[in-house]
């Protein structure tokens, strides 16, 4: 009925570390628990692949994705009704064909732990239809994510799809479905959230994004009038996630959990093969809008110089959030922000002032630079923009653009460097500039 869908991008399916066998050695047949390294290097996992039939499963997805997403675009006021009940009942609701193949796939091999990761995050967002209404399918989803972990709980990936399961919306490629638990439901559900990081951060020691993404639910999910209550433990997640020597998004099943780079994903009439839209488009990002607003509300508390050690946090935060990997979003526009409410604290007739207006000084003149540099490549068209006013609103566009990555992250080192010198605080930048 429907065109078979190709790999659009080899890229893509080396993310997906397709291995075609049924497989490699269960978890019982690798060294003890105690004697190894965290995070497992990818070749040294137990398993990398699901069993095929579940990737004809997301195969047959990813075609109904395609399909009903070429109906909505060319849907008149006639048909888009239609189109709705069609992405309400088949793509949100389980097919009994993809969950025929789901089982099968883990009735082939019982101790895969990524075929239960996988079909828990297709589970994740579904319903089941039934003849009076529908089940949802969210329950299950956790169901089998536990059971992933239980066969294999030192992958740390499996936590973060945990609690991806938990605090998400309900997505299924670009559509969303109420019934995800409520902002208070969630909330409530924290503790638990919680621990799931303490296990991702222990099977993920160095990896800062475990932090950073751990800040930005604990923000996202805590009523306003008890942010009080965590302000001081947002700034040692970001204090601590400052400190290390890793940074990498973390990837659902069957994707490598890592990746370096990541194409932006298209589903094509010609694929053969699934992408995993869901796992690439779902994962592997920061919510820019909410760590804008961390470092807000955590900034409003903070003067200079009694914090200047967590004001220096904050700083480093937004320029180290534009290295985790692959590339999301930049945030170089907010140390304008970080160095504005600074200078309001200090006497202007202190050293300290002097020291920051010079910072102040640099930061402009490497916003100039830099936005002369995109008004010459056309990504700012208005050369009134060419400043920190364009950088902002590219950083606030979309997500992977690499070319915004190697313009804006080094001179948002450069600057930090500079505020160091100037002011006598430290950052933990790379100390091979060719890293910044």
């Amino acid at each position: 009925m429907f065109n078979k869908l190709t790999v659009a991008m080899l890229a893509l399916l080396l993310l997906a570390g397709c291995n075609r066998g049924n497989g490699v050695p269960a978890v019982s047949h690798l060294p003890a628990l105690a004697k190894r390294q965290y995070p497992i290097e990818f070749p040294s996992r137990p398993y990398t692949d699901v069993d095929p039939a579940v990737k004809k499963a997301w195969e047959d997805v990813e075609i109904s994705y395609f399909v009903v997403s070429d109906k909505w675009k060319h849907a008149t006021p006639a048909t888009k009704d239609e189109v709705t009940k069609e992405i309400n009942d088949n793509i949100f609701g389980v097919n009994k064909t993809v969950d025929g193949l789901f089982q099968e796939g883990i009735k082939n091999q019982p101790q895969n732990p990524l075929n239960y990761a996988a079909y828990a995050i297709y589970l994740k967002p579904r319903k089941r239809l039934e003849p009076k209404g529908f089940i949802d399918t969210y329950d299950e989803a956790l169901t089998n994510i536990d059971k992933a972990i239980k066969l294999w709980p030192d992958e740390p990936s499996f936590y973060i799809t945990k609690i991806y399961i938990l605090t998400a919306p309900h997505q299924a490629h670009e559509w969303m479905r109420s019934g995800a638990l409520e902002d208070v439901a969630i909330h409530e559900h924290m503790d638990q959230v919680n621990d799931l990081f303490k296990q991702a951060e222990k099977y993920d020691p160095q990896n800062s994004f475990i932090n950073y993404w751990h800040v930005q639910l604990l923000f996202r999910y805590t009523p306003f009038e008890q942010l009080d209550k965590i302000r001081g433990r947002l700034l040692r997640e970001i204090h601590d996630g400052n400190q290390k020597t890793d940074n990498s998004f973390l990837f659902g099943a069957p994707l490598k959990p890592r990746a370096v780079d990541v194409p932006q994903p298209l589903l094509t009439a010609q694929q053969q093969d699934p992408i995993y839209y869901d796992q690439l488009v779902q994962f592997g990002s920061y919510s820019g809008q909410t760590m804008e607003l961390v470092v807000t509300a955590l900034l409003s508390k903070l003067t200079w110089p009694h914090d200047k050690d967590q004001i220096a946090d904050l700083m480093y935060f937004c320029y180290n959030l534009g290295r985790t990997e692959p590339y999301d979003r930049s945030y170089f526009a907010m140390q304008q922000k970080i160095i504005e409410k600074i200078q309001r604290d200090v006497d202007p007739k202190s050293p300290e002032a002097g020291q920051l207006a010079a910072a102040g000084r640099y930061l402009t003149d490497e916003y100039s630079t830099v936005g002369g540099q995109l008004f010459d490549l056309k990504l700012i068209r208005n050369p009134a923009k060419a400043n920190v006013t364009g950088i902002q609103e590219l950083e606030e566009g979309g997500s992977r653009h690499n070319d915004l990555r190697d313009l804006f992250q080094g001179p948002e080192a450069a600057y930090l460097d500079k505020f160091g010198q100037l002011t006598g605080v430290k950052f933990p930048l790379p100390e091979d500039k060719s890293k910044w």
